[in-house]
């Protein structure tokens, strides 16, 4: 008997405590978020000096000012922050730029955001530059704030330049928002939520606790496991690459070389694929697959984005499917089929798909 089946009622065991644990719910997606704003920091630059400025449309006035002040200088929360001026990109004398300034009529703050990039900012020149402008219009350095404001913790030592995470401060947002609500443009309202909620879903997954202890406690069988299905993984790979090496293409109709589908997830199965695009003619492609799941054995597909006009124009050339209850399936075999005849019925489906677009031309 092998390691891995002497292992079995050990995985079972494991699974069956697994399942006991709270369902954790999956954080809901944002507006900003489908529309992959989030890697961008001159976005997010530009929608945080939108809402600290207290002048803007968005009604909130000095919330979001203050709360970020709180971070660092409570004590400037108690001067007046409603006629403060926001510069974006404030250039020193080497033309770098700040990311944000906001000038007060008795402080100056200077913000370097950072969402992803790495922390190698010229900070000595921003701090050069912030003594200027104090100077310029006569704030007392001690009223010179310098903060680094990003999603996880940063050094300290960058020229007086205090690191301030993402959570610390939207936290205080979150708690102070409630007075402000009446006042403000509910538009503006449900932009700040969404912006804060995508921001908090950028810091990293926030691992449940019950599944840390969870781990603790079964760490080895875990490891065990994940060893095993790493194997697993391993054995429909090469099963599908023997399929692969096996297959000639036909010399006209299809673009590049079979190639693996590399984003193997929320198929709700263990699954290897190989496909090769075929281009059937105005603006129609056609992806030629076959896949080896786990739980279903092997299917031999045809997948488009307009699927409905590929299946006609498949059928159009006698290209008939077994099935369409689960996609467009050509031919689907058990996992235990010889890997001869996987072949013989993909070479199949290639070459007539191959045969229908050199008819075409």
């Amino acid at each position: 008997m092998s390691d891995t089946a002497k292992s079995i009622p050990a995985f079972e065991h494991l699974l069956e405590l697994f399942r006991q644990l709270p369902e954790v719910k999956t954080p809901s997606k944002t507006f900003l978020g489908v529309s992959r704003f989030p890697h961008s920091e001159l976005a997010c630059s530009n929608i945080l000096a939108f809402f600290l400025d207290p002048k803007e449309e968005h009604g909130f006035d000095v919330l979001v000012l203050k709360s970020l002040l709180t971070t660092v200088r409570p004590d400037l929360t108690t001067l007046r922050l409603q006629s403060v001026t926001i510069k974006r990109e404030d250039r020193t004398d080497s033309n770098k730029s700040m990311d944000l300034v906001v000038l007060g009529d008795s402080f100056v703050v200077g913000i370097e955001n950072k969402i992803y990039a790495e922390v190698y900012n010229p900070f000595e020149e921003y701090n050069k530059r912030l003594d200027e402008i104090a100077k310029e219009h006569q704030i007392s350095e001690q009223n010179i704030v310098r903060i680094l404001l990003s999603l996880r913790p940063e050094p300290t030592n960058l020229f007086g330049f205090q690191p301030v995470t993402y959570e610390k401060f939207l936290s205080i947002v979150r708690n102070n928002i409630g007075p402000t609500i009446g006042r403000a443009d509910h538009r503006w309202l449900s932009f700040l939520i969404d912006f804060i909620s995508t921001i908090e879903s950028l810091g990293g997954l926030n691992m449940d606790k019950n599944f840390i202890d969870f781990a603790k406690a079964n760490k080895a069988d875990l490891l065990r496991l994940y060893s095993s299905i790493g194997d697993l993984n391993e054995f429909l790979h090469e099963e599908v690459d023997k399929v692969a090496a096996l297959i000639k293409l036909p010399s006209q109709g299809y673009e590049g070389r079979l190639k693996p589908y590399e984003n193997a997830k929320g198929e709700g199965d263990f699954f290897h694929r190989i496909y090769i695009f075929a281009n059937a003619g105005q603006n129609l492609k056609i992806s030629v697959e076959t896949t080896l799941y786990l739980s279903r054995g092997w299917t031999i597909t045809c997948w488009c984005e307009d699927q409905k006009r590929a299946s006609n124009w498949l059928a159009s050339h006698g290209i008939i499917p077994e099935s369409t209850n689960n996609g467009w399936v050509y031919k689907s075999f058990e996992e235990q089929t010889p890997i001869e005849t996987v072949k013989n019925k993909f070479q199949e489906l290639l070459d007539r798909i191959g045969a229908a677009i050199q008819q075409k031309r």
